[in-house]
């Protein structure tokens, strides 16, 4: 059933798309090699090198072809199976949850317990599907950024203070160093996803009585740079890149989507920034995003 469905995905690429572009090919290939051929002032008597050259194009132009058809396949493919496992743990939960609600009379307590933990699992899945459209839009081109200049330690002194409550519930250092004017021009809404993303990771992950730091600075590159740091249990040696990775997890049994860091990078890469992630060696990571500054308002 694999094999045949597999052979469906392929069918219409290989019908339509291949003759296409290959066809597209032999056509540029061999007006460029009429051109070199004139250019030298050679005849027919050696038409067989043309002939041998547009048959080397068309190979090559087949094989970059299928080569890039199966890679983008297998990201799919791949793309597919992690969905498919992120949907069934929470549906799993969901089921395990009803069905031992079902075999036994609750009491009202036990009752309000399992429509909370239905609830929260539920949520979970509504975000996790929120984010699939998100990047769903993303891969398509069908987000539209509508950028605006604001001052960026204002914007992270007011996303910081949003989620200051959580940190207090931990007992957790929060400390905001945003106190130097710099203008950018980034989607307010987006951009406020990323810095939400940055400091909920980090005051999930960081312990309790851990510390957390938020810094901006002005570069001398015309850029801003935002730093996020914590002392919590910080990401696997070669990890760094990982972390940007859809459903990538570097710390085990964390609960979120796998997905917001992927949406953070592409957030601000759309914005003509890099964002980065390091070790700290005393432990605890650092986040750090780099964007455009604007000069005036």
């Amino acid at each position: 059933m694999r094999v045949e469905m597999r052979a469906g995905q392929h069918l219409w690429m290989r019908r339509y798309v291949m003759p296409l572009a290959v066809g597209g090919g032999v056509f540029v290939a061999d007006h460029m090699l009429d051109a070199f051929m004139a250019s030298l002032h050679v005849g027919g008597a050696v038409s067989w090198l043309e002939d041998i050259c547009l048959a080397s194009v068309v190979v090559g132009v087949v094989y970059v072809l299928e080569l890039r058809f199966e890679i983008a396949s297998a990201q799919l493919r791949s793309f597919a199976l992690d969905v498919a496992h992120q949907l069934l743990t929470p549906l799993a939960i969901q089921r395990s949850v009803v069905e031992l609600g079902l075999q036994r009379v609750l009491s009202p307590a036990q009752y309000q317990d399992t429509l909370d933990s239905i609830l929260e699992e539920t949520e979970h899945l509504t975000r996790l599907v929120d984010s699939l459209l998100l990047i769903a839009r993303m891969d398509s081109g069908r987000v539209r950024l509508a950028p605006t200049k604001i001052n960026i330690s204002e914007f992270v002194r007011e996303v910081a203070s949003d989620l200051e409550v959580l940190a207090q519930e931990k007992a957790q250092v929060f400390s905001v160093d945003a106190n130097e004017d710099a203008l950018v021009e980034v989607d307010r809404a987006m951009f406020r996803q990323v810095l939400m993303n940055l400091l909920s990771n980090a005051i999930k992950y960081t312990p309790e009585g851990g510390a957390i730091a938020v810094h901006t600075h002005r570069l001398a590159s015309q850029r801003v740079e935002i730093t996020v740091s914590d002392n919590g249990p910080g990401i696997q040696p070669g990890d760094q890149d990982k972390v940007f990775e859809r459903f990538h997890r570097s710390v085990a049994g964390g609960k979120g989507t796998g997905l917001g860091l992927a949406i953070s990078k592409w957030i601000v890469e759309a914005h003509k920034g890099t964002i980065a992630c390091d070790r700290i060696a005393s432990g605890g990571c650092r986040f750090t995003v780099k964007i455009p500054a604007c000069d005036t308002i």
